[in-house]
């Protein structure tokens, strides 16, 4: 059996590999396959080819555009971030990779996930990145249909408490908040309409992982999150100045919007750290992206018809910077955590 070493690869063998058919792309049992030696397994790899992947290059092309959310599938680039996904099982339905290198230390077991051998050219095709990192796994994507389920509520490692992200248009500060939220053990996060893609290349890396630690449902419409929360939940919007201070956005009638502010329906203020939050169980979160921007006119109006309040964040008296939405997002969190870490201590 012939074998060649080449840029750290070791290539052996002409043997047929049957992969799984659950891939679009592997069906071409005709062609050869090799297998690299890594940490003592022996896994079976292609080269890609464009007679025999065509379906599979159609689908990455897809999944660089502004329309990936249709196909369901997203790309994680990086070993770290494809070990994340592998450790939190999440399924891989494809790993490509450049050298060996790249997917040492993974986790894999032969023949699952297929393995595709790729020049650099071609992987910094679908990088979202100057420098492609060398290794590219496509996953799919699931998402939840609610919040919190007989699962989700009876995990001990979460508490009742729910995001709402709205305006959060900078995908390297949404992957940031949803790093915060899934440390602070949140249950679940809305993305609703307007935020950008939660699961673009540059939300994920500023997730870190921690995509794959925390329900998320993104592209959400405004009218449907109530059935979407659950039940008697308290809405709280998290705000670090005045109301009648911050722009209101978003595309409501303007009539509406009018009578919603001269009418006398303020919702009441608080600072972040008044509020008993254990006592509002279930906790709902409204994020905005940014003072700038502002939370949108359908976040006020979902906190009214829902009995909601607004919360703020003490800062230096005319202080000309503002806090980020990530340092907002954290000091906010943590304060509904600790709260609720303090009620369980004392129940105990």
């Amino acid at each position: 059996m012939a074998s060649l070493c080449c840029r750290n690869l070791l290539f052996r063998g002409s043997t047929v590999v049957h992969r799984s058919t659950r891939h679009l792309w592997s069906a071409a049992s005709s062609s050869k396959s090799r297998y690299l030696e890594i940490d003592g397994m022996r896994l079976p790899f292609r080269k890609l080819k464009q007679s025999t992947d065509a379906d599979l290059i159609t689908l990455l092309d897809e999944l660089v555009r502004p329309t990936r959310r249709k196909t369901g599938k997203a790309i994680l680039e990086g070993r770290r971030l494809i070990s994340d996904a592998i450790y939190a099982k999440v399924p891989l339905e494809a790993v490509l990779f450049t050298e060996m290198k790249h997917i040492q230390g993974l986790p894999l077991v032969p023949g699952d996930p297929a393995l595709i051998h790729v020049h650099q050219t071609q992987l910094e095709r679908w990088s979202s990145v100057k420098t492609a990192p060398g290794a590219l796994a496509i996953i799919h994507v699931a998402e939840p249909g609610v919040l919190v389920d007989e699962a989700s509520a009876s995990n001990s490692m979460k508490i009742p408490f729910y995001a709402i992200l709205d305006n959060v248009t900078d995908p390297t500060n949404l992957g940031s908040v949803v790093r915060v939220l899934a440390a602070a053990a949140c249950g679940g996060i809305l993305v609703t309409q307007g935020c950008c893609d939660a699961w673009c290349g540059a939300a994920l890396r500023g997730g870190m992982g921690a995509h794959f630690r925390i329900p998320i449902k993104s592209h959400v419409d405004w009218n449907s999150i109530p059935s979407l929360l659950p039940p008697d939940s308290a809405v709280f919007l998290l705000e670090s100045t005045a109301f009648d201070q911050i722009p209101l956005t978003g595309s409501v009638d303007e009539s509406l919007v009018e009578e919603r502010i001269v009418d006398g329906t303020e919702l009441a203020q608080l600072s972040y750290n008044e509020p008993k939050y254990v006592a509002h169980s279930p906790v709902v979160l409204i994020i905005g992206g940014s003072v700038q921007q502002g939370l949108s006119v359908q976040a006020r109006i979902l906190a009214e018809e829902m009995g909601g309040l607004r919360l703020s964040i003490p800062i230096q008296p005319q202080s000309p910077v503002a806090l980020h939405p990530v340092a907002a997002a954290s000091i906010v969190a943590f304060e509904i955590r600790k709260q609720f870490l303090s009620d369980s201590r004392q129940a105990q």
